[in-house]
Protein backbone atom coordinates (compact mmCIF):
# COMPACT_ATOMS: atom_id res chain seq x y z
CA UNK A 1 0.00 0.00 0.00
CA UNK A 2 2.81 2.41 0.85
CA UNK A 3 4.54 1.63 -2.43
CA UNK A 4 1.32 2.26 -4.34
CA UNK A 5 0.75 5.60 -2.62
CA UNK A 6 4.38 6.63 -3.14
CA UNK A 7 4.15 5.75 -6.82
CA UNK A 8 0.98 7.79 -7.22
CA UNK A 9 2.56 10.79 -5.49
CA UNK A 10 5.65 10.57 -7.68
CA UNK A 11 3.50 10.38 -10.81
CA UNK A 12 1.52 13.41 -9.63
CA UNK A 13 4.60 15.65 -9.47
CA UNK A 14 5.39 15.73 -13.23
CA UNK A 15 1.66 15.97 -13.95
CA UNK A 16 1.33 19.06 -11.77
CA UNK A 17 4.43 20.59 -13.30
CA UNK A 18 3.12 19.99 -16.80
CA UNK A 19 -0.31 21.42 -16.00
CA UNK A 20 1.10 24.54 -14.33
CA UNK A 21 3.56 25.12 -17.17
CA UNK A 22 0.80 24.73 -19.76
CA UNK A 23 -1.59 27.07 -17.96
CA UNK A 24 1.18 29.63 -17.33
CA UNK A 25 2.18 29.60 -21.01
CA UNK A 26 -1.43 29.78 -22.18
CA UNK A 27 -2.16 32.82 -20.01
CA UNK A 28 1.04 34.52 -21.18
CA UNK A 29 0.36 33.84 -24.87
CA UNK A 30 -3.28 34.91 -24.87
CA UNK A 31 -3.72 37.97 -27.10
CA UNK A 32 -3.75 41.19 -25.13
CA UNK A 33 -1.24 43.39 -23.38
CA UNK A 34 -1.62 43.93 -19.61
CA UNK A 35 0.59 47.02 -19.84
CA UNK A 36 -1.80 48.62 -22.30
CA UNK A 37 -4.76 47.58 -20.17
CA UNK A 38 -3.26 49.33 -17.15
CA UNK A 39 -1.71 52.40 -18.73
CA UNK A 40 -3.80 52.87 -21.84
CA UNK A 41 -2.68 52.82 -25.49
CA UNK A 42 -1.10 56.28 -25.27
CA UNK A 43 1.22 55.58 -22.34
CA UNK A 44 4.85 56.75 -22.76
CA UNK A 45 7.53 54.06 -23.22
CA UNK A 46 9.16 54.97 -19.89
CA UNK A 47 5.97 54.20 -17.97
CA UNK A 48 5.51 50.93 -19.85
CA UNK A 49 9.11 49.94 -19.14
CA UNK A 50 8.82 50.77 -15.46
CA UNK A 51 5.58 48.81 -15.05
CA UNK A 52 6.98 45.84 -16.97
CA UNK A 53 10.01 45.75 -14.67
CA UNK A 54 7.82 45.98 -11.57
CA UNK A 55 5.56 43.16 -12.72
CA UNK A 56 8.40 41.04 -14.11
CA UNK A 57 6.93 41.07 -17.60
CA UNK A 58 10.23 42.09 -19.17
CA UNK A 59 11.80 38.70 -18.41
CA UNK A 60 11.71 35.66 -20.75
CA UNK A 61 8.72 33.37 -20.28
CA UNK A 62 10.72 30.37 -18.92
CA UNK A 63 12.40 32.58 -16.33
CA UNK A 64 9.06 34.07 -15.29
CA UNK A 65 7.64 30.58 -14.85
CA UNK A 66 10.65 29.46 -12.80
CA UNK A 67 10.32 32.50 -10.53
CA UNK A 68 6.58 31.92 -10.12
CA UNK A 69 7.10 28.21 -9.39
CA UNK A 70 9.72 29.00 -6.75
CA UNK A 71 7.33 31.34 -4.97
CA UNK A 72 4.37 28.96 -5.40
CA UNK A 73 6.04 26.01 -3.67
CA UNK A 74 6.59 28.33 -0.69
CA UNK A 75 2.91 29.28 -0.62
CA UNK A 76 3.33 32.68 -2.26
CA UNK A 77 1.13 32.90 -5.35
CA UNK A 78 2.00 36.51 -6.03
CA UNK A 79 -0.21 39.54 -6.55
CA UNK A 80 -3.14 39.65 -8.94
CA UNK A 81 -2.42 42.02 -11.82
CA UNK A 82 -6.09 42.86 -12.21
CA UNK A 83 -7.03 43.15 -8.54
CA UNK A 84 -3.69 44.35 -7.16
CA UNK A 85 -4.21 42.06 -4.16
CA UNK A 86 -2.42 38.87 -3.06
CA UNK A 87 -3.78 35.92 -4.97
CA UNK A 88 -4.33 33.93 -1.78
CA UNK A 89 -6.65 36.65 -0.49
CA UNK A 90 -8.72 36.24 -3.65
CA UNK A 91 -8.71 32.43 -3.57
CA UNK A 92 -9.38 31.66 0.09
CA UNK A 93 -12.93 33.11 0.23
CA UNK A 94 -13.85 30.88 -2.72
CA UNK A 95 -12.59 27.67 -1.10
CA UNK A 96 -15.62 27.32 1.17
CA UNK A 97 -18.02 27.91 -1.71
CA UNK A 98 -16.16 25.39 -3.86
CA UNK A 99 -16.33 22.76 -1.10
CA UNK A 100 -20.03 23.43 -0.61
CA UNK A 101 -20.71 23.04 -4.32
CA UNK A 102 -18.62 19.85 -4.41
CA UNK A 103 -20.56 18.40 -1.47
CA UNK A 104 -23.91 19.22 -3.11
CA UNK A 105 -22.84 17.66 -6.42
CA UNK A 106 -21.48 14.58 -4.61
CA UNK A 107 -24.78 14.13 -2.77
CA UNK A 108 -26.67 14.28 -6.08
CA UNK A 109 -24.26 11.77 -7.63
CA UNK A 110 -24.53 9.37 -4.71
CA UNK A 111 -28.30 9.44 -4.29
CA UNK A 112 -29.22 9.77 -7.96
CA UNK A 113 -26.66 7.24 -9.19
CA UNK A 114 -27.65 4.59 -6.66
CA UNK A 115 -31.38 5.05 -7.24
CA UNK A 116 -31.04 5.06 -11.03
CA UNK A 117 -28.72 2.04 -10.98
CA UNK A 118 -30.98 0.11 -8.59
CA UNK A 119 -33.98 0.87 -10.78
CA UNK A 120 -32.20 -0.55 -13.80
CA UNK A 121 -30.87 -3.63 -12.01
CA UNK A 122 -34.24 -4.42 -10.43
CA UNK A 123 -36.11 -4.47 -13.73
CA UNK A 124 -33.43 -4.81 -16.40
CA UNK A 125 -35.82 -5.84 -19.19
CA UNK A 126 -38.76 -3.71 -18.22
CA UNK A 127 -39.62 -0.15 -19.08
CA UNK A 128 -37.94 1.12 -15.90
CA UNK A 129 -34.71 -0.70 -16.74
CA UNK A 130 -34.65 0.65 -20.28
CA UNK A 131 -35.38 4.15 -19.05
CA UNK A 132 -32.61 3.86 -16.46
CA UNK A 133 -30.12 2.70 -19.08
CA UNK A 134 -31.10 5.47 -21.47
CA UNK A 135 -30.81 8.15 -18.79
CA UNK A 136 -27.44 6.81 -17.66
CA UNK A 137 -26.08 6.76 -21.20
CA UNK A 138 -27.43 10.25 -21.86
CA UNK A 139 -25.87 11.59 -18.66
CA UNK A 140 -22.46 10.12 -19.52
CA UNK A 141 -22.59 11.38 -23.10
CA UNK A 142 -23.85 14.89 -22.36
CA UNK A 143 -21.10 17.56 -22.30
CA UNK A 144 -21.27 19.28 -18.93
CA UNK A 145 -20.61 22.73 -20.35
CA UNK A 146 -23.51 22.43 -22.78
CA UNK A 147 -25.76 21.05 -20.03
CA UNK A 148 -24.88 24.01 -17.81
CA UNK A 149 -25.66 26.52 -20.58
CA UNK A 150 -28.95 24.75 -21.35
CA UNK A 151 -29.98 24.78 -17.69
CA UNK A 152 -29.16 28.48 -17.38
CA UNK A 153 -30.98 29.32 -20.63
CA UNK A 154 -34.15 27.44 -19.65
CA UNK A 155 -34.44 27.57 -15.86
CA UNK A 156 -32.79 30.93 -15.21
CA UNK A 157 -33.33 33.07 -18.31
CA UNK A 158 -36.50 31.80 -19.94
CA UNK A 159 -38.60 30.48 -17.05
CA UNK A 160 -36.89 32.45 -14.24
CA UNK A 161 -37.24 29.59 -11.78
CA UNK A 162 -33.67 29.60 -10.45
CA UNK A 163 -30.86 32.16 -10.24
CA UNK A 164 -28.04 31.95 -12.77
CA UNK A 165 -25.17 32.82 -10.42
CA UNK A 166 -24.02 33.93 -7.01
CA UNK A 167 -24.76 32.35 -3.64
CA UNK A 168 -27.48 34.67 -2.32
CA UNK A 169 -29.92 37.22 -3.66
CA UNK A 170 -28.80 40.81 -3.46
CA UNK A 171 -31.93 41.66 -1.47
CA UNK A 172 -33.77 39.54 1.06
CA UNK A 173 -31.14 38.65 3.64
CA UNK A 174 -30.16 35.26 2.22
CA UNK A 175 -30.68 32.16 4.33
CA UNK A 176 -30.46 28.41 3.80
CA UNK A 177 -33.34 28.24 1.33
CA UNK A 178 -31.81 31.01 -0.76
CA UNK A 179 -28.42 29.26 -0.73
CA UNK A 180 -30.01 25.98 -1.88
CA UNK A 181 -31.76 27.77 -4.75
CA UNK A 182 -28.43 29.12 -5.93
CA UNK A 183 -26.78 25.70 -5.59
CA UNK A 184 -29.23 23.77 -7.74
CA UNK A 185 -28.03 24.75 -11.21
CA UNK A 186 -24.25 24.42 -10.69
CA UNK A 187 -24.64 21.24 -8.61
CA UNK A 188 -26.79 19.54 -11.25
CA UNK A 189 -24.43 20.59 -14.04
CA UNK A 190 -21.42 19.26 -12.10
CA UNK A 191 -23.18 16.01 -11.18
CA UNK A 192 -24.55 14.97 -14.57
CA UNK A 193 -21.62 12.96 -15.92
CA UNK A 194 -20.48 11.29 -12.65
CA UNK A 195 -24.13 10.49 -11.86
CA UNK A 196 -24.41 8.58 -15.12
CA UNK A 197 -21.16 6.73 -14.45
CA UNK A 198 -22.24 5.84 -10.92
CA UNK A 199 -25.61 4.60 -12.14
CA UNK A 200 -24.03 2.35 -14.76
CA UNK A 201 -21.43 0.92 -12.38
CA UNK A 202 -23.96 0.36 -9.60
CA UNK A 203 -26.41 -1.24 -12.01
CA UNK A 204 -23.79 -3.68 -13.28
CA UNK A 205 -22.61 -4.53 -9.75
CA UNK A 206 -26.11 -4.98 -8.35
CA UNK A 207 -27.18 -6.97 -11.40
CA UNK A 208 -24.25 -9.34 -10.91
CA UNK A 209 -25.20 -9.85 -7.26
CA UNK A 210 -28.88 -10.49 -8.09
CA UNK A 211 -27.86 -13.07 -10.69
CA UNK A 212 -25.46 -14.87 -8.34
CA UNK A 213 -25.82 -17.88 -6.05
CA UNK A 214 -26.42 -15.79 -2.95
CA UNK A 215 -29.52 -14.18 -4.43
CA UNK A 216 -30.81 -17.59 -5.59
CA UNK A 217 -30.31 -19.01 -2.10
CA UNK A 218 -32.19 -16.11 -0.53
CA UNK A 219 -35.06 -16.50 -2.99
CA UNK A 220 -35.23 -20.23 -2.25
CA UNK A 221 -35.84 -19.32 1.40
CA UNK A 222 -38.91 -17.31 0.41
CA UNK A 223 -37.49 -13.78 0.21
CA UNK A 224 -38.95 -11.52 -2.44
CA UNK A 225 -36.82 -9.85 -5.12
CA UNK A 226 -37.15 -6.51 -3.34
CA UNK A 227 -36.02 -8.03 -0.05
CA UNK A 228 -33.04 -9.71 -1.75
Amino acid sequence: MRRFLLRRVLFAVPTLLGVTALVFATVALVPGDPLTAFLGPGAPPEARRELAERLGLDEPLPLRYAVWLGHAVRGDLGVSIAGQRPVLQLLLPAVGQTLLLTAAAFLLVLVGGVLLGALGAGRPRGAAGRLSGALGTLAVSAPQYSVALLLVALLAVRWRLLPAGGTHDAFGGGGTADLVRHLVLPAVAAAVVPLGLTARVFRAALGAVLAGDLADALRSRGLSRAAV
